[in-house]
Protein backbone atom coordinates (compact mmCIF):
# COMPACT_ATOMS: atom_id res chain seq x y z
CA UNK A 1 0.00 0.00 0.00
CA UNK A 2 1.29 2.99 -0.87
CA UNK A 3 1.87 6.50 1.07
CA UNK A 4 -0.62 9.78 -0.06
CA UNK A 5 1.63 12.36 -0.52
CA UNK A 6 0.94 16.08 -0.37
CA UNK A 7 -0.06 17.99 -3.27
CA UNK A 8 2.72 19.95 -5.09
CA UNK A 9 2.81 23.98 -4.50
CA UNK A 10 1.26 23.46 -1.30
CA UNK A 11 3.05 25.36 1.30
CA UNK A 12 3.25 23.82 4.83
CA UNK A 13 3.02 25.70 7.46
CA UNK A 14 6.03 26.14 10.08
CA UNK A 15 4.25 24.40 13.01
CA UNK A 16 3.73 21.20 11.08
CA UNK A 17 5.26 20.00 8.34
CA UNK A 18 1.97 18.24 6.72
CA UNK A 19 -0.59 20.48 7.69
CA UNK A 20 -1.80 22.23 4.66
CA UNK A 21 -2.43 25.87 3.45
CA UNK A 22 -6.27 25.91 3.31
CA UNK A 23 -6.12 29.67 2.12
CA UNK A 24 -4.73 28.90 -1.14
CA UNK A 25 -6.64 25.33 -1.46
CA UNK A 26 -9.80 27.54 -1.51
CA UNK A 27 -8.69 29.42 -5.27
CA UNK A 28 -6.91 26.76 -6.71
CA UNK A 29 -10.12 24.48 -5.99
CA UNK A 30 -12.28 26.66 -7.88
CA UNK A 31 -9.84 27.16 -10.76
CA UNK A 32 -9.77 23.44 -11.08
CA UNK A 33 -13.62 23.04 -10.92
CA UNK A 34 -14.44 25.86 -13.32
CA UNK A 35 -15.44 24.93 -16.63
CA UNK A 36 -13.12 26.14 -19.06
CA UNK A 37 -15.63 27.83 -21.29
CA UNK A 38 -17.06 30.15 -18.46
CA UNK A 39 -13.99 31.20 -17.71
CA UNK A 40 -13.77 34.90 -18.83
CA UNK A 41 -12.34 35.60 -21.93
CA UNK A 42 -8.63 38.07 -21.25
CA UNK A 43 -10.01 40.49 -24.43
CA UNK A 44 -13.74 40.37 -23.52
CA UNK A 45 -13.56 43.60 -22.10
CA UNK A 46 -11.84 44.68 -25.55
CA UNK A 47 -14.75 43.41 -27.61
CA UNK A 48 -17.32 45.70 -25.41
CA UNK A 49 -15.38 49.06 -26.01
CA UNK A 50 -14.73 48.29 -29.35
CA UNK A 51 -18.56 47.49 -30.29
CA UNK A 52 -19.44 50.62 -28.32
CA UNK A 53 -16.53 53.06 -29.98
CA UNK A 54 -18.36 51.44 -33.64
CA UNK A 55 -21.92 52.06 -32.36
CA UNK A 56 -21.02 55.25 -32.02
CA UNK A 57 -19.71 55.87 -35.54
CA UNK A 58 -22.69 54.56 -36.78
CA UNK A 59 -24.60 57.23 -34.66
CA UNK A 60 -22.52 59.55 -36.17
CA UNK A 61 -22.62 58.71 -39.66
CA UNK A 62 -26.23 58.34 -38.79
CA UNK A 63 -26.58 62.06 -37.64
CA UNK A 64 -23.86 63.31 -40.67
CA UNK A 65 -26.83 61.69 -43.19
CA UNK A 66 -29.72 63.40 -41.76
CA UNK A 67 -27.93 66.71 -41.17
CA UNK A 68 -26.83 65.95 -45.25
CA UNK A 69 -29.89 65.10 -46.15
CA UNK A 70 -31.91 68.16 -44.10
CA UNK A 71 -29.95 70.83 -46.13
CA UNK A 72 -30.04 69.27 -49.23
CA UNK A 73 -34.05 68.84 -48.63
CA UNK A 74 -33.99 72.33 -47.65
CA UNK A 75 -32.27 73.17 -50.73
CA UNK A 76 -34.46 71.44 -52.85
CA UNK A 77 -37.46 72.83 -51.07
CA UNK A 78 -35.96 76.73 -52.22
CA UNK A 79 -35.14 75.83 -55.82
CA UNK A 80 -38.43 73.96 -56.34
CA UNK A 81 -39.95 77.44 -54.60
CA UNK A 82 -38.23 79.56 -57.53
CA UNK A 83 -38.92 76.89 -60.00
CA UNK A 84 -42.87 77.53 -59.17
CA UNK A 85 -42.24 81.38 -59.02
CA UNK A 86 -40.84 81.55 -62.33
CA UNK A 87 -43.60 79.35 -63.45
CA UNK A 88 -46.32 81.55 -62.28
CA UNK A 89 -44.41 84.27 -63.85
CA UNK A 90 -44.48 82.42 -67.33
CA UNK A 91 -47.97 81.61 -66.76
CA UNK A 92 -48.89 84.84 -65.85
CA UNK A 93 -47.60 86.31 -69.19
CA UNK A 94 -48.79 83.64 -71.31
CA UNK A 95 -52.50 84.23 -69.74
CA UNK A 96 -51.67 88.13 -70.67
CA UNK A 97 -50.86 86.94 -73.80
CA UNK A 98 -53.72 85.19 -74.79
CA UNK A 99 -56.13 87.44 -73.68
CA UNK A 100 -54.37 89.52 -76.36
CA UNK A 101 -54.35 87.18 -79.13
CA UNK A 102 -58.40 86.53 -77.71
CA UNK A 103 -59.32 90.44 -78.24
CA UNK A 104 -57.38 90.13 -81.92
CA UNK A 105 -59.33 87.81 -82.94
CA UNK A 106 -62.86 88.48 -81.41
CA UNK A 107 -62.03 92.16 -83.52
CA UNK A 108 -61.02 89.99 -86.72
CA UNK A 109 -64.28 88.47 -85.83
CA UNK A 110 -65.84 91.90 -86.09
CA UNK A 111 -64.11 92.94 -88.93
CA UNK A 112 -65.23 90.11 -90.58
CA UNK A 113 -68.50 90.47 -89.77
CA UNK A 114 -68.35 93.97 -91.08
CA UNK A 115 -67.08 93.13 -94.29
CA UNK A 116 -69.03 90.40 -94.85
CA UNK A 117 -72.30 92.59 -94.33
CA UNK A 118 -70.98 95.24 -96.67
CA UNK A 119 -70.42 92.35 -99.10
CA UNK A 120 -73.99 91.30 -99.17
CA UNK A 121 -75.13 94.79 -98.97
CA UNK A 122 -72.75 95.47 -102.61
CA UNK A 123 -74.39 91.76 -103.22
CA UNK A 124 -77.88 93.45 -103.02
CA UNK A 125 -77.29 96.27 -104.62
CA UNK A 126 -75.80 94.85 -107.76
CA UNK A 127 -79.53 92.34 -107.53
CA UNK A 128 -80.94 95.57 -107.58
CA UNK A 129 -78.99 97.70 -110.48
CA UNK A 130 -79.46 94.13 -112.67
CA UNK A 131 -83.14 94.48 -111.92
CA UNK A 132 -84.18 98.05 -112.69
CA UNK A 133 -81.06 98.65 -115.84
CA UNK A 134 -83.14 101.67 -116.57
CA UNK A 135 -83.09 103.25 -113.20
CA UNK A 136 -79.17 102.78 -113.08
CA UNK A 137 -78.29 104.14 -116.38
CA UNK A 138 -80.83 107.24 -115.51
CA UNK A 139 -79.02 107.44 -111.67
CA UNK A 140 -75.43 107.52 -113.71
CA UNK A 141 -76.88 110.72 -116.20
CA UNK A 142 -78.01 112.30 -113.07
CA UNK A 143 -74.69 111.83 -111.14
CA UNK A 144 -72.43 113.07 -114.28
CA UNK A 145 -74.97 116.06 -115.02
CA UNK A 146 -74.41 117.02 -111.06
CA UNK A 147 -70.38 116.43 -111.98
CA UNK A 148 -70.91 119.02 -114.55
CA UNK A 149 -72.64 121.23 -112.80
CA UNK A 150 -70.27 121.32 -110.23
CA UNK A 151 -67.11 121.71 -112.42
CA UNK A 152 -68.68 124.79 -113.99
CA UNK A 153 -69.87 126.11 -110.80
CA UNK A 154 -66.40 126.03 -109.70
CA UNK A 155 -65.02 127.22 -112.55
CA UNK A 156 -67.12 130.21 -112.87
CA UNK A 157 -66.27 130.78 -109.01
CA UNK A 158 -62.84 130.90 -109.42
CA UNK A 159 -63.02 134.87 -110.45
CA UNK A 160 -64.65 135.47 -106.89
CA UNK A 161 -62.80 135.80 -103.62
CA UNK A 162 -65.40 136.93 -100.20
CA UNK A 163 -64.29 139.46 -98.02
CA UNK A 164 -65.69 139.79 -94.25
CA UNK A 165 -65.58 142.20 -91.82
CA UNK A 166 -65.14 144.82 -94.37
CA UNK A 167 -67.06 147.95 -93.26
CA UNK A 168 -70.78 148.56 -94.71
CA UNK A 169 -72.98 151.85 -95.19
CA UNK A 170 -76.24 151.11 -93.64
CA UNK A 171 -78.18 152.76 -96.68
CA UNK A 172 -79.09 150.27 -99.00
CA UNK A 173 -79.36 152.90 -101.71
CA UNK A 174 -75.54 153.89 -101.19
CA UNK A 175 -71.96 152.22 -101.89
CA UNK A 176 -69.08 152.35 -99.24
CA UNK A 177 -66.50 154.40 -99.88
CA UNK A 178 -64.27 150.89 -99.04
CA UNK A 179 -66.08 149.02 -101.80
CA UNK A 180 -65.60 151.17 -103.98
CA UNK A 181 -62.22 151.80 -103.36
CA UNK A 182 -61.79 148.31 -103.94
CA UNK A 183 -63.64 148.00 -107.91
CA UNK A 184 -61.04 151.19 -108.95
CA UNK A 185 -57.93 149.03 -107.40
CA UNK A 186 -58.69 145.82 -108.84
CA UNK A 187 -61.06 146.09 -111.96
CA UNK A 188 -63.57 144.42 -109.89
CA UNK A 189 -67.36 143.37 -112.28
CA UNK A 190 -69.45 143.67 -110.05
CA UNK A 191 -69.38 143.60 -105.60
CA UNK A 192 -72.34 141.70 -103.78
CA UNK A 193 -73.03 141.84 -100.11
CA UNK A 194 -74.43 138.41 -98.99
CA UNK A 195 -77.37 137.72 -95.94
CA UNK A 196 -79.18 139.77 -94.03
CA UNK A 197 -77.99 143.32 -92.47
CA UNK A 198 -78.06 142.30 -88.78
CA UNK A 199 -77.73 145.07 -86.92
CA UNK A 200 -74.25 147.04 -87.20
CA UNK A 201 -72.55 143.77 -88.02
CA UNK A 202 -70.92 143.89 -91.85
CA UNK A 203 -72.34 141.44 -94.22
CA UNK A 204 -69.67 139.34 -96.42
CA UNK A 205 -68.65 141.18 -99.40
CA UNK A 206 -68.10 139.19 -102.70
CA UNK A 207 -66.08 140.35 -105.12
CA UNK A 208 -65.99 139.25 -108.74
CA UNK A 209 -63.04 139.70 -111.29
CA UNK A 210 -63.06 139.12 -115.25
CA UNK A 211 -60.33 136.39 -114.18
CA UNK A 212 -58.87 133.99 -112.05
CA UNK A 213 -55.43 135.72 -111.61
CA UNK A 214 -56.40 138.54 -109.52
CA UNK A 215 -58.39 136.44 -106.60
CA UNK A 216 -55.49 133.54 -106.70
CA UNK A 217 -53.27 137.01 -106.33
CA UNK A 218 -55.41 138.39 -103.11
CA UNK A 219 -55.99 134.83 -101.73
CA UNK A 220 -51.62 134.17 -101.65
CA UNK A 221 -51.25 137.87 -99.95
CA UNK A 222 -54.31 138.07 -97.85
CA UNK A 223 -51.77 137.94 -94.78
CA UNK A 224 -50.72 141.11 -95.43
CA UNK A 225 -54.48 142.43 -95.28
CA UNK A 226 -55.65 143.95 -91.73
CA UNK A 227 -56.38 141.84 -88.96
CA UNK A 228 -60.01 142.38 -88.92
CA UNK A 229 -60.47 141.69 -92.65
CA UNK A 230 -60.40 137.91 -94.00
CA UNK A 231 -60.27 137.00 -97.46
CA UNK A 232 -61.85 133.13 -98.45
CA UNK A 233 -62.34 131.66 -102.18
CA UNK A 234 -65.79 131.49 -103.44
CA UNK A 235 -66.45 127.52 -102.59
CA UNK A 236 -69.20 125.50 -103.97
CA UNK A 237 -71.71 124.07 -101.64
CA UNK A 238 -70.27 120.51 -102.33
CA UNK A 239 -66.52 122.33 -101.21
CA UNK A 240 -68.15 123.54 -98.32
CA UNK A 241 -69.68 120.03 -96.70
CA UNK A 242 -66.62 118.43 -98.15
CA UNK A 243 -64.56 120.90 -95.55
CA UNK A 244 -66.92 120.64 -92.87
CA UNK A 245 -66.44 116.63 -92.68
CA UNK A 246 -62.90 117.31 -93.08
CA UNK A 247 -63.41 119.89 -90.00
CA UNK A 248 -65.30 116.97 -88.15
CA UNK A 249 -62.83 114.44 -88.72
CA UNK A 250 -59.65 116.56 -87.68
CA UNK A 251 -61.26 117.14 -84.16
CA UNK A 252 -62.55 113.33 -83.98
CA UNK A 253 -58.57 112.26 -84.59
CA UNK A 254 -57.56 114.78 -82.19
CA UNK A 255 -59.54 113.60 -80.25
CA UNK A 256 -57.99 110.02 -80.10
CA UNK A 257 -54.51 111.49 -79.53
CA UNK A 258 -53.12 112.68 -82.56
CA UNK A 259 -51.17 116.77 -82.13
CA UNK A 260 -50.74 118.96 -84.85
CA UNK A 261 -53.08 118.35 -87.35
CA UNK A 262 -53.91 121.13 -89.77
CA UNK A 263 -55.76 121.91 -93.03
CA UNK A 264 -54.06 122.38 -96.03
CA UNK A 265 -54.72 123.42 -99.45
CA UNK A 266 -52.75 120.77 -101.51
CA UNK A 267 -52.97 121.82 -105.08
CA UNK A 268 -56.62 123.23 -104.35
CA UNK A 269 -57.68 120.64 -102.33
CA UNK A 270 -57.84 120.41 -98.51
CA UNK A 271 -56.15 117.96 -96.69
CA UNK A 272 -55.56 116.68 -93.52
CA UNK A 273 -51.78 116.95 -92.78
CA UNK A 274 -49.36 117.56 -89.80
CA UNK A 275 -48.52 121.26 -89.01
CA UNK A 276 -44.85 120.69 -89.06
CA UNK A 277 -45.07 119.03 -92.64
CA UNK A 278 -44.61 121.17 -95.70
CA UNK A 279 -47.24 121.49 -98.19
CA UNK A 280 -47.02 123.28 -101.45
CA UNK A 281 -49.48 124.91 -102.02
Amino acid sequence: MSLTRSPPNIHLSRASGSTPNLCNYDIDEEQINMNPRKRPHPLEYDYKSDLEDFRNEIKNLIKESISTQTLNITKLGKEMKEEIKDLKHTTEELTKEYKKLNDNVMNIICEHESIKNKINTIEDDLKELKKNPKDNHQHKTATQHEMIQEIQDRLQREKNIIMVNLVEENDKNTTSDSDTDLEKAYNILKSIRLGKILGNKPRPLKLIFENTETPKHLLKNRSKVSANTKIYSDQTPAQRKYLQNLQTEMEQRAKNGESNLKIRYIKGIPTITESNTYSKN
